[in-house]
């Protein structure tokens, strides 16, 4: 899990690069956009997220360990699920043991790493799950992130979404509604 997680973080590293390069802007989904939804599937558990239609899949720097990498890369979100089987953990092992070692893990690979408490929420059709937000800073750059776990009875789930400091609080809103589509394959 500890490279998995490294991957995420290069990633973040790489992208973030890029967008501290070219600039970015803060955009709000418009309400064509909010009609125009593309649903994306992970190929290993058939989960599936939809996305506003002006996101596209992550062409570079692809995290292999993820099996859904999307972003807008202008408004500076950015979005990518990553699961793992079940079958990998000792039996016992709970969501809650899950979301608390991928928090583990996640802050101690960023510089002044702080962390909220994790909370009980719901995404997609009333799916239990487990969230937290934390921030931090990658090359030089401050990122803050949206971290959502959940599972059925074959994965883990992590969501993983993130953004600029500057831009996150736009980027939330798009971030939840992303989270609200969360499903399970049939």
């Amino acid at each position: 899990m500890k490279k998995r997680i490294m991957g995420l973080i290069i990633v973040c590293i790489c992208i973030s690069l890029v967008l501290a390069i070219t600039g970015c802007t803060t955009s709000e989904p418009n309400a064509s956009q909010a009609s125009s939804m593309q649903a994306v599937t992970a190929s290993g558990s058939g989960a599936s997220l939809s996305f506003p239609s002006d996101w596209k899949a992550t062409s570079s720097n692809s995290n292999s360990a993820a099996s859904i990498q999307m972003e807008n890369a202008s408004a500076s979100q950015f979005v990518m699920e990553i699961e793992e089987s079940t079958a990998d953990f000792s039996s016992g092992y709970t969501l809650a043991d899950y979301t608390a070692q991928v928090q583990k893990n996640m802050v101690g690979n960023v510089t002044d790493g702080t962390m909220e408490s994790i909370s009980s929420c719901t995404i997609g059709a009333s799916i239990p799950a487990q969230q937290f937000e934390f921030s931090g800073t990658v090359q030089n750059i401050n990122l803050r992130y949206l971290v959502t776990c959940t599972q059925d009875n074959n994965y883990f789930y992590q969501i993983i979404a993130w953004s600029t400091v500057s831009n996150y609080d736009a980027a939330k809103p798009v971030f939840q509604s992303i989270l609200d589509t969360f499903k399970f394959a049939s």
